[in-house]
């Protein structure tokens, strides 16, 4: 039955020619039972048995077992043995699985005789290691130095317990979005001993989240044997709104991190639009920053959430949100605009200020009242008017604007609402 496994995972066909006729198969579903992959484990020339399987603080998947004839386990570079002896019968074999995709993070043989160990089962701790139990007739390959027992006891199977360490390299990255170009640095931690022209990576998935092993998309390098910072550069051609993984890898020797992290890739700030009231120009969102432009050109100090108009021209304004994204409206065009005479502008006056209950204007023809909020908000506005109630607005600091029955600008002033 080949109707097991899914696209992309390590391997979407069974042995099929093994001598038992039998093959691994890992597969993940989701909580409500749908089948999110699925992958064989075995060899084309040989048959896989499953005896052992366990998660890591990673959510990694580690396999463990046996492998019959000429077993090919696809060994990853950091194998701690990537290939059989000559005439071995039975093998074992360590894989690891990124459970996300199904794909193989680590891929080695164990044993080195004939009479190769047999896995039984797998347990791991939260620093990552591996632990290997199981029964072999085997003399070596197996024991280290100074270990409780060393040497095979009698003629027949012996239990052994082996551990794998972790090592590699990790970072503690959280989770956070970075924009298209944007850069950031990423911190690592490296365990296990690392040669002189060794270099840390940062390797970047793509949008759906996969690894190439092929062509790994690099982002940011480090020469360094020990743990530290790389600085990334997220790539142009990332798909904004998407969610990216990354991770880190080293040279030499070449080892690649088993834990990735999410990184939600945005190309721009919110987008920027520019609002219109009257003689002000706003945003249709709040932003950290502002500059505003006038036909393409900086004006000098317009850095706050709207611009009063002064001429007419291309208005257009550059944000920046908080997560350090920045993006540029369109221009907006004035034509309208005109001076009103210093004469009437000079006549308005606006008092008291600060506030309490009500704002007297002072003018000597009819004029138009427009207070807003510091972001652009409107919250009042009166026709005819010589007096405002400021009753409904919570204290703090206001643009209140006068304008004729035309619309032209008489006076602008920041307006402070105390209580009493």
């Amino acid at each position: 039955m080949d109707t097991l496994a899914t696209p992309g995972t390590a391997r979407s066909f069974p042995a099929g020619t093994g001598e038992m006729g039998l093959d691994v198969f890992l597969t993940r579903f989701n909580g409500n039972g749908q089948q999110v992959w699925g992958s064989y484990v075995g060899s084309m020339m040989g048959t896989a048995l499953l005896t052992g399987m366990v998660t890591d603080e990673c959510s990694n998947v580690y396999v463990t077992g046996p492998t019959f004839g000429m077993a090919d386990i696809q060994p990853t570079p950091d194998a701690w043995r990537s290939a059989i002896n000559v005439g071995m019968v039975l093998s074992t074999y360590l894989m690891r699985y990124d459970a996300h995709n199904g794909t193989i993070q680590y891929s080695t043989y164990f044993g080195e005789d004939p009479m190769m160990p047999m896995a039984v089962n797998l347990c791991s701790d939260n620093g990552g290691n591996i632990y290997m139990v199981g029964t072999t007739t085997s003399d070596t390959g197996i024991a280290t130095p100074g270990t409780w027992q060393t040497i095979k006891g009698g003629a027949y199977n012996n239990m052994f317990l082996v551990k794998f360490v972790e090592t590699g390299v990790s970072s503690s990255f959280t989770d956070t979005a970075v924009c298209v170009d944007g850069t950031f640095s990423l911190p690592y931690t490296a365990s296990g001993t690392f040669n002189s022209g060794n270099n840390f990576e940062v390797e970047l998935s793509d949008s759906a989240g996969n690894f190439s092993y092929t062509n790994p998309v690099i982002i940011g390098t480090a020469a360094a044997t020990g743990s530290g910072f790389v600085s990334c550069t997220v790539p142009s051609g990332a798909i904004p709104d998407s969610l990216y993984r990354i991770r880190m890898r080293a040279t030499d020797p070449p080892v690649i991190g088993s834990c990735p992290r999410n990184i939600r890739v945005r190309l721009y700030a919110d987008a920027v639009n520019i609002t219109v009231s009257a003689d002000t120009l706003g945003t249709n969102n709040s932003y950290m920053t502002y500059q505003w432009f006038l036909d393409g050109d900086t004006l000098h100090g317009a850095t706050d959430s709207i611009y009063i108009v002064r001429a007419n021209g291309r208005y257009s304004v550059k944000v920046m949100d908080a997560g350090g994204c920045s993006d540029s409206s369109d221009a907006y065009t004035v034509t309208n605009y005109s001076v009103t005479s210093h004469d009437e502008a000079g006549q308005v006056s606006i008092y008291p200020n600060p506030a309490h209950d009500r704002v007297h204007i002072s003018a000597s023809i009819p004029v138009h009242i427009t207070i807003s909020s510091m972001d652009g908000r409107i919250v009042l506005r009166h026709t005819d008017a010589d007096e405002v109630g400021l009753e409904a607005l919570a204290d703090g600091v206001y643009m209140l604007r006068v304008t004729d029955k035309h619309g032209s600008l008489l006076k602008t002033e920041k307006l402070v609402k105390q209580s009493r």
